[in-house]
């Protein structure tokens, strides 16, 4: 409820000190290490460094990690080698009540993608990402609060999927992303009740992200914005030594600004092109939760939650449209998504101090509404159904296991053919998609070879009803259509 509802599966505490909130022992600490790995000849190593002087405190961190293709049974694993390295450098002014702090890091990574058809083309992705982040505390003990914390961040993210290395490289998909976060919460000073001690908190948070998606085979993902701001509140009820209440809510308007993309119900022309529009979408997502927590002895607490949670689409699922490099498919967008909203239940056992430490839980499986509709014949990928489909505006009821999603995804997979096989279509070696149906879904698909946005099949056999199977055929204004059809590969 804290940390909004993307975390809908829940999420990982991947803090550090890099903005220090305390002075370290001894006005100094330092940090080094390095390994080796065997299965990849991997090579890493990192170091860390804070220096105190007065209030004042200074933290230095890097690393950096290299590996080759990784060994499988019978050799090794092609194109899966990766070269990462990162920095970050901050710093903190520490008082008796609190800290306010900033600090700056650095991400730089090179990974290959592993497949055949991708380690023929040498196929990886090119990242690099820069972070500003400030955050303090001041615990004032004054006004009905014991203290007060904020939090800024701000986030610029690309990474290209390229085709080659050196001067043979070639772009196909350049990701670019820039958000914004800022939170302020309050902790509240605990009261007395009729049932026992109360304590909570109340907080804000906004957030701005813009997206956009393109290269050289076409436009991913037309320029998005979205602006996010919500509140919340925690709230505790001691009601004896051994047992307490929690329940806390989450309120969340969302806006979502892009361009859509509308195909016909057929994915037949005409038109001939997908029509765009301009659109702007908004959400109101509620969330709320509710819980028993009871301490048992040797330190461990008992937990029973129940909690309902919903989560707006985001601009990927709603506006994209276009070639995705990496994946070698042609992705689209609902723009009629809704909110998505899950419904579950934990028991959970837990013991945070002491030598042996562990926390058990079990949940119940997930009751989803989700805002996708399933086609016949799909499965996986929850991300993007095709637009104007049964799936536009629609929700379904789905159980799955928590932190796990429904989903939808062509079951196709990249390979080779020779430019012998084009059959009239003019196809050429290149990037080919086999497609086949999930099993007991009928016969296999024509392999195609990808040309800017969609593809070339390169027979001219028919498949049937457009959505009886992963691939859907998008004839194109030709003589000769039994021999040269676009295909679509939704995912």
């Amino acid at each position: 409820m804290r940390y909004g509802s993307a975390a809908i599966g829940g999420i990982v505490n991947a803090s550090n000190n890099r903005i220090p909130e305390a002075l370290p022992p001894k006005g100094f600490t330092a940090e080094a290490q390095g390994g080796l790995s065997s299965g990849d000849s991997g090579r890493n190593g990192s170091a860390v460094l804070e220096a105190a002087a007065g209030n004042l405190v200074v933290h230095a961190d890097a690393f950096q990690r290299s590996a080759e293709d990784y060994r499988v049974p019978g050799g090794r694993q092609a194109n899966t080698g990766l070269e990462s390295e990162g920095y970050a450098l901050g710093g903190s002014y520490t008082f008796k009540d609190g800290f306010f702090g900033f600090a700056v890091s650095t991400f730089d990574s090179s990974y290959f993608i592993p497949g055949q058809a991708a380690a023929a083309e040498k196929n990886h992705i090119d990242l690099v990402e820069t972070k500003w982040m400030s955050k303090g505390e001041w615990r004032l003990n004054a006004m009905g609060l014991e203290a007060i914390r904020f939090l800024f961040g701000a986030t610029d993210y690309r990474h290209d999927e390229v085709d080659g290395l050196g001067p043979a490289a070639v772009i196909g998909s350049t990701f670019l992303n820039k958000q914004y976060e800022a939170r302020v919460e309050a902790q509240l000073h605990p009261i007395e009740t009729g049932l026992g001690g109360l304590r909570g908190a109340v907080g804000t948070q906004w957030s701005e992200r813009r997206l956009s998606a393109a290269g050289e085979d076409g436009l991913l993902l037309p320029p998005a914005l979205t602006q996010s701001l919500a509140v919340f509140l925690f709230e505790e009820l001691r009601l004896s030594e051994r047992l307490r209440l929690e329940a806390a809510v989450r309120l969340e308007t969302n806006s979502v600004d892009g361009t859509a993309s509308r195909f016909s119900g057929s994915f037949l022309p005409p038109p001939d092109d997908p029509m765009a529009t301009p659109l702007a979408r908004h959400f109101l997502p509620i969330s709320a939760s509710v819980g028993v927590l009871y301490d048992l002895p040797l330190g461990i607490v008992a937990r029973l939650i129940g909690q309902h949670v919903e989560r707006a689409p985001d601009a990927a699922e709603l506006f994209y449209k276009g070639p995705h490099d990496a994946t070698q498919t042609f992705e689209i967008g609902a723009p009629g998504l809704l909110v998505e909203a899950a419904n579950t239940m934990e028991l959970g056992f837990k013991r945070a101090k002491g030598d042996f430490r562990f926390d058990v839980s079990a949940t119940t499986p997930t009751s989803r509404t989700s805002f996708l509709s399933a086609l016949p014949g799909r499965n996986a990928m929850a991300t993007s159904p095709p637009a104007g489909s049964a799936a536009r505006g629609r929700s379904i009821k789905s159980s799955t296991r928590s932190g796990m999603r429904p989903s939808l995804a062509p079951s196709c997979a990249p390979s080779r053919i020779s430019a012998a096989s084009g059959e009239g279509s003019g196809a050429s070696t290149g990037n080919m998609i086999s497609c086949a149906p999930p099993s007991g879904m009928g016969p296999s698909f024509p392999r195609c070879r990808r040309t800017g946005w969609a593809a070339v099949c390169t027979t001219g056999t028919p498949i049937g009803p457009p959505a009886s199977a992963c691939c859907m055929l998008w004839r194109s204004m030709s003589s000769r259509p039994s021999t040269r059809q676009r295909l679509l590969t939704i995912s």
